[in-house]
């Protein structure tokens, strides 16, 4: 990622070649690469077309602008006689030659389409950089320039890249198209960034602060974020509480990043009462699929003082077209377009809007006109910031009437709407509605500390309130098994559902027993399936366990896995003990069986391990 107060500053993101096994949505995270470097170098890529997928904030752009320096500086990894950037957001051009004419060539240049044609046509190798796929606005047409590029290259030798956030690409594209991952920075990276930006402060001393506080530890993995609030950092900066929402971080980190001390303790709230039009505007964005703005537009809206500070912290960005004054002048004028830095800024600047000065009908148009894959922290933010209750179930009713899908799962979204708002509890008819619905809050080994907590908070106030909560996966987070609570890897924990159908465990880092099990039988009625898959074997007499579980309603499979390889333990009414199915099993293998095909724990094969 680049230091946006450092432009020399680069510390690349790790980055993993992406598998798949026949379904788009159950991709495993794959190979480490060597570096960046191998997008041209390795042999299993170099000749490949590619989609560079990488989350909010993770680095995308400078990514590609990387590959533009190597272009230029001659980097020996780079062998393209030309290197062609063009952002696709909200793009609806025809071709590519107008795409490039429009993005890449002054008003004064007289070159048109049929001639950018000739001068690719006689490159021998081109390689052409798609920046926001995932806001382009033919990305599900197979029609499009950027499709026929992608599948059936000009040249074998020229090379396309897609740079997206994680996005239903192989409905549109093949499952066999390889998917590099940009990964979230870990704590090398981190320190290395703070090193180069804060070369006379206590390096040390900031980093321990920043792992110490599980919140912004999480945030400053993304390089955006950290990138944005490195340069301002204070030793005092990160005092608040580990398990605080998203929300009141924000909140926290917004006044000395804007520099409003006379604010006080309000002042990211009283930021945006001195500029609402802005909340507007950044609000407005999303359903009019406006994101740049005139600067005098914004200078009158805000201030011109207020725009420059935005500017100065790169919460805006500013950038410049260059249009002829007159035919026959050569002086160029720029014309300023104002922009948010990263999509996430603009959310939490338009949920205020929603929070504080929408209508009930304004807000359902919101719901109603928005790509909720966009900006679903619009929402977030604006239950966190709002004391309405209301608008938490005006939000979350809607958005249960929308199918899940990934990249982000509705049902992220839902928990993460509920965790912000932190009311003193849920309501039982909300909660009802929440867990009757076709979404399920299994919390995935890939799920952040938030949204781990979010959906804990969700389980543990349908346990309390004594709502159904169906069926729950849990991946690589249990710490603990108590006698009324599990204990996540987070720290945090929820009451034991009173009343579910089915668990399914993977456990590979920490050893579940039988006294676990035992647990959550004892704990839940009407359970209908428990099933663990960890690295260790049962123990294989456990008298309770037997006595408490009623096998004929109740289906108990222990899976122990080591290497490839699969055994299936059930409990034997008949011994009282543990039994092995004959044999051993793949996970492949696994979904065939008949055990499995019969059970609800076939609906979890986008959370077993591969």
């Amino acid at each position: 990622m680049l230091n946006q107060s450092h432009p020399k500053v680069y510390v690349p993101n790790n980055l993993y070649l992406r598998t798949q096994h026949g379904n788009w949505r159950n991709r495993s995270r794959g190979d480490k690469l060597n570096g960046y470097q191998d997008l041209f170098k390795n042999e299993k890529l170099k000749n490949r077309n590619l989609f560079i997928e990488g989350d909010m904030g993770f680095g995308k752009t400078t990514l590609a602008l990387q590959f533009i320096k190597m272009w230029l500086n001659e980097d020996q990894n780079l062998d393209f006689g030309l290197v062609l950037y063009l952002s696709l957001q909200n793009v609806a051009f025809e071709n590519e030659y107008t795409c490039i004419r429009t993005q890449l060539l002054s008003e004064t240049c007289d070159i048109d389409d049929i001639t950018i044609q000739e001068i690719i046509a006689n490159e021998e190798r081109v390689l052409f950089v798609f920046d926001d796929w995932d806001q382009f606005n033919n990305r599900h047409s197979k029609k499009s320039f950027v499709y026929k590029l992608f599948v059936n290259k000009q040249k074998e030798e020229h090379k396309v890249l897609i740079l997206t956030r994680p996005s239903l690409a192989g409905e549109v594209f093949s499952d066999e198209r390889p998917i590099v991952k940009i990964a979230q920075f870990d704590d090398e990276q981190i320190q290395k960034y703070l090193k180069e930006t804060l070369k006379r402060k206590n390096i040390n001393g900031i980093f321990e602060g920043i792992v110490d506080n599980s919140s912004i530890y999480e945030l400053c993995q993304i390089p955006l974020f950290l990138s944005v609030i490195a340069p301002i950092i204070e030793d005092d900066m990160f005092n608040i509480e580990h398990d605080e929402t998203v929300t009141k971080l924000f909140l926290s980190v917004f006044p000395s990043l804007i520099n409003r001390k006379e604010a006080g303790n309000d002042g990211a709230l009283a930021l945006f009462d001195y500029n609402p039009k802005l909340a507007l505007l950044a609000a407005a964005g999303y359903t009019t699929q406006e994101s740049f703005w005139p600067k005098e537009k914004v200078a009158s809206l805000i201030g011109r003082t207020e725009l420059n500070d935005l500017i100065k912290t790169k919460i805006l960005t500013e950038t410049s077209e260059r249009k002829q004054l007159s035919e026959d002048l050569l002086k160029m004028e720029s014309k300023c377009k104002i922009h948010f830095s990263h999509n996430i800024f603009q959310c939490f600047y338009g949920a205020h809007y929603l929070a504080f000065d929408a209508s009930s009908e304004e807000i359902g148009d919101y719901l109603h006109n928005t790509d909720i894959l966009i900006c679903q922290y619009l929402f977030i933010f604006a239950c966190g910031l709002s004391n309405d209750k209301q608008l938490l179930v005006t939000i979350v009713r809607s958005l249960l009437q929308r199918e899940e899908y990934y990249p982000f799962p509705i049902s992220d979204c839902i928990a993460l709407c509920c965790f912000e708002a932190k009311p003193g509890k849920l309501e039982h008819k909300l909660l009802s509605e929440i867990s009757a619905s076709e979404h399920r809050f299994h919390i995935k080994a890939s799920d952040g500390r938030n949204v781990v907590n979010a959906k804990a908070f969700l389980i543990d106030s349908c346990a309390k309130e004594k709502v159904e909560f169906g069926s729950l996966a849990i991946t690589e987070h249990v710490k603990e098994i108590g006698s009324d609570k599990i204990t996540l890897s987070t720290g945090t924990s929820f009451e034991l559902p009173g009343i579910i159908k089915s668990y399914y465990i993977v456990a590979f880092e920490n050893k579940i027993t039988n006294e676990d099990l035992l647990a959550l039988i004892k704990g839940s009625r009407r359970l209908q399936i428990l099933f663990l898959y960890n690295k260790s074997e049962p123990e294989y007499e456990c008298a309770e366990l037997f006595e408490t579980t009623d096998l004929e309603k109740t289906l108990v499979v222990w899976v122990y896995c080591q290497a490839e390889d699969l055994t299936l333990f059930t409990l034997s009414s008949k011994f009282k003990c543990w039994t092995s199915l004959e044999g051993s099993l793949t996970i492949k293998e696994l979904r065939k069986t008949d055990l499995w095909k019969d059970s609800a724990v076939s609906s979890f094969n986008s959370v077993l391990p591969v």
